[in-house]
């Protein structure tokens, strides 16, 4: 079993240090597109610094501002990873945007990942992983499957009652709390933490 390691890039000081504190075997570098000068010379000095070294490195590009796609591309990976190996999450590096699709790729897939880490410093004593907490999103049986006839365009309510055998009131209800929670916008329109509940 191999640990790989999932991690947003930037100057790439972060990234090393979790990559040598985690001993990983394998990592994913997410950058953004369109690509930024800083990280691909981070992803090119990450490179040369294993090159003599058993670990496998893997470029992945995720869109820059586009929260869902970007969380919908690493859940992908983690679902592919985990099968066989631990999966780990690193946040430090990068665009808080991406930060936030590693992080909601993560709370998807919360049982394959062993933890979500950051990399940040306490009293000036140095560098440090800080453990993240791996969050769940509590959308489950009718509400997510509103969502995901929201998602699919059935925006009839009477459509919806029918379909998920419940009264109109209660498909009303759920969307009203679905809008309260963050996962609806007013106009019934799944935000980027409704599109990842429904990955």
């Amino acid at each position: 079993m191999k640990k790989v390691m999932i991690s947003t890039v930037y100057s790439g000081t972060a990234l090393g240090y979790a990559a040598h504190k985690l001993g990983v075997d394998k990592v994913y570098l997410l950058v953004t597109v369109p690509a930024h000068p800083e990280s691909d010379r981070a992803v090119k000095e990450f490179r040369q610094r294993y090159k003599d070294l058993p670990v496998e490195i893997i470029k992945e590009t995720i869109p820059q501002y586009d929260i869902a796609e970007g969380a919908q591309k690493i859940v992908k990976i983690i679902r592919k990873e985990s099968k066989e190996n631990e999966v780990y999450i690193h946040t430090s590096e990068g665009r808080k945007t991406m930060m936030l699709a590693l992080l909601f790729a993560a709370y998807a897939e919360k049982k394959s990942v062993q933890a979500a880490y950051y990399v940040g410093s306490a009293d000036h004593k140095g560098p440090m992983l800080i453990q993240l907490p791996l969050l769940e999103f509590r959308v489950r049986g009718n509400k997510k499957r509103i969502l995901q006839e929201l998602k699919s365009g059935n925006v009839k309510v009477m459509s919806m009652a029918k379909k998920l055998d419940i009264h109109k009131t209660m498909v009303y209800n759920h969307i009203k709390s679905l809008i309260r929670d963050g996962y609806l916008t007013e106009d019934w329109e799944l935000t980027d933490a409704g599109k990842v509940v429904v990955l």
